[in-house]
């Protein structure tokens, strides 16, 4: 089944959008919309000098395209699953074939044996009356192996449908817990003093302190307003990166430190 194109985000001056996701999405292009929606609500939220403007309109925006991702993502789930054919199912299908094949074969005995045998039409009818109620118990049985069948493929979507939610509310849960641990780590700074702040993690959970950048390159420390004005050209990009994926590095070195010490809670 082909799946509609999904469009990318409206243009925003200064935000970085995704490209035009792959159908079906890959977990690559779940986090990155996670990621973009994120960073346009961090930005949303706290503004700082030299940042893109972020209205409610395009914050919304971000919002739908999230969700389109992941609502691709997990009705492609259910296609596939559909598309599985139980083991069970393909032997039960393999035994009633087994089964129609001995009942064919069971009326041509019959048949020869009235034609050939008068005198044992006694015994064949009581055999087609034994057949008649095998039969009738067998196609009990069937009705019954339906009934279960149906059940099962009943309790089965049901079991799909929770699987679906679960996925997304993972998806969900993991991506606040990172905003949470982010946003209490900011705060936590603005009452540890100019010389003692604490490691403020990315958006995405990743800790940045001695994290590589430019291949064998380490992010020093950021334990007060001096380190952050010590940091390197290279090194102040890899922090904004970090704090602001999808965000356009501002142009200045006092908008980068400024945007750097909003992100760790440092306001001194």
């Amino acid at each position: 089944m082909l799946q509609a194109q999904i469009r990318p985000p409206h243009n925003n001056a200064g935000v970085l959008r995704p490209p035009t996701p792959e159908l079906p999405p890959d977990d690559d292009t779940i986090c990155g919309a996670i990621r973009y929606h994120t960073s346009l609500w961090n930005v949303y939220q706290k503004p700082f000098p030299g940042a893109p403007e972020v209205t409610k309109a395009v914050l919304a925006d971000a919002a739908k395209f999230e969700a389109r991702i992941i609502e691709a993502s997990c009705r492609n789930e259910d296609i596939q699953d559909n598309h599985n054919v139980p083991a069970w199912a393909a032997a039960l299908t393999q035994e009633f074939r087994g089964v129609r094949t001995e009942l064919t074969q069971l009326r041509a005995d019959v048949n020869q044996l009235r034609a050939n045998q008068d005198d044992l039409r006694n015994n064949v009818a009581q055999l087609q009356t034994s057949l008649r109620n095998d039969v009738a118990q067998l196609q009990t049985t069937s009705n019954g192996l339906r009934t279960d069948v149906a059940q099962l493929q009943t309790t089965t979507n049901g079991l799909r449908t929770d699987v679906t939610e679960l996925r997304t509310a993972m998806v969900d849960v993991k991506s606040t817990l990172h905003e949470i641990n982010t946003y209490m780590a900011s705060n936590r700074n603005q009452t540890l003093g100019l010389n003692n702040l604490a490691e403020v993690p990315f958006p995405d959970g990743r800790h940045p302190w001695g994290m590589q950048y430019h291949g064998q390159h380490q992010l020093p420390p950021l334990t007060s307003k001096a380190d952050v004005e010590g940091l390197s050209e290279a090194q102040r990009k890899a922090y904004l990166k970090g704090y602001y994926p999808n965000i356009v590095v501002p142009a200045t070195l006092q908008e980068q430190q400024s945007a750097i010490m909003s992100a760790i809670g440092c306001y001194f």
